[in-house]
């Protein structure tokens, strides 16, 4: 778990440590303050959206971090965070 802190990928979250609890595997991260991006699409659109650009451009993010942990030969979960830039 320890490689995970050797990346550098600006779509991958930073991880500050990692340890195992019994049977289970925490990471602790850095704060993502705006949260994932479900909560922030149904904040700004409760109702659904038209915009397909932000689709796509929050897919093509998505896609380069996957394809970079691929290339390392990681695998991964995926979770959607946001971060405020």
């Amino acid at each position: 778990m320890l490689l995970l802190n050797m990346y550098d990928h600006k779509n991958i979250l930073d991880y500050k440590i990692s340890f195992i609890a019994g049977n289970e595997i925490w990471l602790v991260s850095q704060i993502m303050e705006m949260g994932s991006v479900e909560s922030v699409l149904k904040s700004i659109a409760p109702k659904g959206f038209q915009d397909m650009n932000l689709v796509a451009t929050i897919l093509r993010e998505t896609l380069q971090g996957l394809e970079y942990l691929h290339e390392q030969k990681q695998i991964h979960r995926l979770n959607f965070l946001l971060i405020h830039k």
